[in-house]
């Protein structure tokens, strides 16, 4: 039986110097950030879920679901977009996955990125991620470039000087594999062999293209400070975009997108990376969390900034206070429907007559879920279909989940608050203010008897109050607006 995996056993192969050894010899860039992400994702797909985290495209998804004719259309049209925009000098730069993107009456919304370019419009380009293709506009901001163009051409210019980097890929992958081995007895097949160096020596290929795309993209809109989506999550795109920056100069930053923790992968460091110059030169300066606690968990090299969460204090806004319920909602992940369908029906059996159950699907497994399951019941199980999961604590005494966000998504909303614990959450959430339970008897029980209460004490510090201010003072601290510019 292998032993149980935890994110220290896994960042234990970055303890030793050695990977950060292997440099693209054209940008000076450790090629291990390229791929560690990667490399982290597959340990965990195959001794945690069983499944693929990571896509070979690299992309997890968010490019996919469209149509060859579909995807040459919305490229060509981008690249038009991009050539025919013109944004005029913006201090700040935001970028931003696109994934949370929302319709307001008549125009799109960017729940993730927009909140900061609402802050200094006149200040502040948005480039923006076709997240599953879809066309993003019209939008209520002008200066809102697509990122597409420039993941087009990087990825064009990796796959053309890949094979420079074979040799020095090869090492590298073979290198963390063996110590992976070693360290944890992990055992990689050949295809997964094949893979990684492959994603690492188009990854490298990429390197001197992406970061003369950015070089231009940032010098052009005179930018002072930018700030990315998952700038600390490696990768060429990443990387590029930081090296690019700090060469001009920019402060740059990332602003959390969701939960942090000692259990996760990209905002934890081996001992030999975490005062490593060039590590930290591919990695922002700032990371704006939404309260002191997150920055608390992690040992990223960079400097912490608690801001609050601009779309939680939105959405608060308009939700109201929490009706008198007697409904539980279990969060699914996304990956393991099925498991979690049968831990909903198991506790709605033990809660009949005294409580309801109410399962939320992840995105991921939404649309499936409504499709198989048209009439929103699984057994005894009712389903959540509202787009907003704040809508949905409003409706709910009590939140569980395994590794879901929601669950500090719901402190300060929800009474009580549990989560199961797995191999998969004691990875990825060490340390965390929730109560425990490990069988549906437990979880049943301290349900009925309402025991998973956080402290109010917790509550200041996962979210931080008044991020509006907080950001401008940041942005102000970092010479990016006047100390009385901006909306």
């Amino acid at each position: 039986m292998q032993q149980e995996l935890s994110l220290r056993q896994v960042l234990a192969i970055e303890d030793e110097p050695g990977l950060e050894g292997f440099v693209c010899p054209d940008t000076g860039v450790p090629l291990w950030m390229l791929i560690r992400t990667a490399f982290t994702r597959m340990v965990m797909s195959d001794r945690l879920y069983g499944t693929a985290l990571e896509s070979e495209s690299g992309d997890n998804g968010a490019l996919g679901g469209a149509s060859r004719v579909t995807k040459a259309t919305r490229i060509a049209r981008a690249f038009l977009h991009n050539a025919v925009t013109a944004t005029g000098t913006t201090p700040i730069v935001v970028m931003s996955s696109g994934a949370r993107l929302g319709w307001q009456e008549d125009h799109y919304y960017n729940y993730l990125g927009e909140y900061f370019v609402d802050v200094a419009p006149q200040s502040t380009l948005l480039i923006e991620e076709m997240f599953k293709w879809r066309w993003p506009f019209p939008r209520r901001h002008r200066n809102v470039l697509l990122h597409t163009p420039l993941r087009v051409v990087g990825s064009l210019s990796g796959r053309r000087n890949a094979a420079r980097y074979l040799e020095s890929s090869e090492a590298l992958v073979d290198l963390a594999f063996a110590r992976a081995r070693a360290l944890f007895d992990y055992e990689a097949s050949d295809v997964q062999r094949a893979w990684m160096i492959r994603l690492c020596r188009t990854a490298a290929g990429s390197l001197p293209t992406r970061i003369a795309s950015y070089r231009r993209l940032l010098g052009r809109s005179g930018a002072k400070l930018l700030v990315k989506e998952e700038a600390c999550y490696g990768g060429p795109d990443n990387v590029s975009a930081m090296v690019a920056a700090h060469q001009l100069g920019i402060t740059t930053a990332e602003y959390q997108h969701g939960s942090i923790s000692a259990g996760h992968n990209v905002y934890n460091f081996g001992l030999a990376l975490v005062d490593n110059a060039a590590i930290r030169n591919v990695l922002p300066e700032y990371f704006l969390s939404y309260g002191p606690w997150w920055s608390d968990q992690i040992n990223a090299p960079v400097k912490y900034v608690a801001i609050g969460s601009p779309h939680r204090s939105a959405v608060l806004g308009d939700v109201g206070n929490a009706a008198v319920s007697r409904s539980v909602l279990l969060l699914g992940d996304g990956v393991e429907t099925e498991q979690y369908l049968s831990l909903a029906n198991t506790l709605a059996e033990r809660l009949a007559g005294s409580f309801d159950v109410v399962f939320r699907p992840h995105p991921l497994e939404r649309a499936a879920i409504l499709a198989k399951h048209p009439d929103l019941m699984v057994g005894m199980v009712s389903i959540d279909r509202n787009q907003d999961i704040y809508q949905s604590f409003k409706k709910s005494c009590a939140v569980v989940s395994e590794v879901s966000t929601g669950l500090f998504e719901a402190v300060g909303l929800v009474e009580n608050i549990f989560i199961w614990d797995t191999p998969k959450s004691r990875f990825a959430y060490p340390v965390h203010p929730f109560f425990k339970f490990q069988t549906v008897e437990q979880l049943a029980e301290a349900v009925a008897g309402g025991r998973g209460a956080v402290g109010v004490e917790r509550i200041s510090q996962i979210w931080s109050q008044d991020w509006h201010t907080r950001y401008k003072n940041f942005l102000v601290a970092v010479d990016a607006v006047a100390p009385h510019a901006g909306s």
